[in-house]
This record gives C-alpha cells, structure tokens and sequence, in this order.
C-alpha cells in the first residue's frame, strides 16, 4: 500500500489557482494549508486547481488511430469507453477537476481527439487550437 505524502497549497492571489508543493521540513509554510496526496489529486489531471473547482463530466470522441493508445494509456483513472463508432473511432468518458493539465493533454492529440462535453471545454479548446492556426498563419506570411 502506497502512503500518502504530505503536499501543502497555497492560492495565488492575482488568479485564485492553487499551487501545490511537496512539504519541506525546516521551511516556514505561513499561510499554506497541508493536503494529503490522494485527496488533493485524485480528481484531477496535474497540480493546479481553482479554488471553486469541481469535477466535472468529459466526454471525447478518439480517432480509430489514436484509440489503442488511449484505451491502454488513461487520462485518468476514472476513464471508461462508452462504445466504438461505424469509422472506429471511440467515445470516452472522464470524470475530472478541469484545468490546464487537462488542456494541454488534450490538445496533445491534435485533430485525432474531440471533446464533446462540457461545453465550455470543448469550447476552450477550439479557440487554444485557432490561437494556435493563427501564429503558423502569421509566420508563413513574413
């Protein structure tokens, strides 16, 4: 059995996001709180969290290519599939804290993943990869 480590947290002032950092003797943690590792993480993808976060239900839809590697290699530890399409292409479903890890894990995917839920992720994510067509777009007219 794996014993849980002692993290502590500490909310960022300028965006309400904590930050997580694994304790330190002898350091002074003044206005930290202590966290237990499988409580802090185990709803979530990464280390940062909103102060008001809470778990949410994401659904995507993986391309036949990419999901053999999803199937075998989880986002996360709540990730079940829903059932194969006529292309093969797969629906997952995850049951996590959004936040930028997560992002950045999807967007890893490319056009071989697609949220479909929440919508304000999927809707997220859309803008991240226009952000992102923009600045090639940029650089081929220079």
């Amino acid at each position: 059995m794996q014993k849980n480590s002692e993290y502590i947290t500490r909310q960022n002032k300028r965006n309400a996001d904590w930050r997580c950092h694994r304790r330190r003797i002898g350091y002074s943690f003044e206005g930290y709180r202590l966290v237990m590792e499988n409580e802090y993480f185990r709803d979530m993808i990464g280390v940062t969290r909103n102060a008001d976060s809470t778990v949410e239900h994401v659904t995507f839809l993986a391309s036949a290519k990419e999901a053999p590697y999803i199937r075998t290699k989880p986002f996360h530890q709540s990730q079940k599939e829903l059932g194969t399409q006529d292309d093969g292409s797969v629906l997952f479903s995850i049951d996590v804290i959004l936040n930028h890890e997560l992002e950045r894990d999807l967007l890893g995917y490319g056009e071989g993943i697609t949220v479909l839920s929440p919508a304000s992720l999927a809707k997220k994510l859309r803008e991240r990869q226009e952000g992102s067509l923009n600045n090639y777009e940029k650089h081929e007219k220079k």
